[in-house]
């Protein structure tokens, strides 16, 4: 069955809760202290361009900002044909280091984001959270895309292993998905039950 992820508020703290940050130490400088936001742009622009496809073309923040730890403050991601998406940057101390993370948008899938929020909704059904990888870090948000995430879990239902999950995106950047489960071969079946058959004897000759 096919499934959506809708840009609403209740998404949007999920993604902001969970978020993947980097630490990046910027500084305090100036006889009337300010943060380093050009440099915080500058480390934001290179880690973002170590990513296969985020094209990012430039990074502005706000100037003239007073050091202040726990304040919140955005920038913004320009890529290619003047698309914008959203940065949320932290003080973390009084030192000026910063963590950051892109939030999920229509701009740009936060991709580990996107595997939490699997891992959550398929161990509800599998009975075990799995390993779910969809590749890097975070992805562009292409209207009408599709793409694989793969799963790693020994959870086989009626002779069927979950392996894949297809992603497709719509037209306006939400994320259907759903479930592509392979068959076992008989072979591949008997060895599995016969590792969890001796995973039992060691459990209870241990114990």
């Amino acid at each position: 069955m096919e499934q959506k992820l809708l840009h609403d508020r209740s998404l949007n703290y999920f993604w902001r809760a969970i978020a993947l940050s980097t630490v990046i130490w910027t500084g305090i400088i100036g006889c009337s202290p300010r943060l380093r936001t050009e440099a915080i742009a500058d480390q934001i622009y290179a880690e973002l361009r170590q990513q296969d496809d985020i094209d990012v073309e430039n990074i502005i923040c706000p100037h003239q900002l007073k050091p202040e730890v726990g304040q919140v403050f955005r920038c913004a991601g320009v890529l290619e044909q003047d698309a914008i998406f959203v940065i949320t940057v932290e003080q973390i101390n009084e030192l000026g280091e910063v963590i950051w993370e892109v939030p999920h948008s229509q701009g740009v899938i936060n991709l580990a984001k996107l595997e939490r929020y699997l891992v959550q909704s398929i161990g509800r059904s599998l009975g075990e959270l799995p390993t779910v990888d969809c590749g890097g870090d975070y992805r562009i948000n292409r209207q009408g895309e599709r793409f694989d995430c793969t799963v790693d879990s020994n959870v086989i239902i009626d002779q069927r292993r979950l392996e894949t999950i297809q992603v497709k995106l719509d037209s306006l950047g939400n994320i259907n998905w759903h479930q592509v489960r392979n068959l076992v071969s008989t072979e591949e079946l008997e060895e599995l039950e016969a590792l969890e058959a001796e995973e039992t004897v060691t459990d209870s000759t241990t114990s």
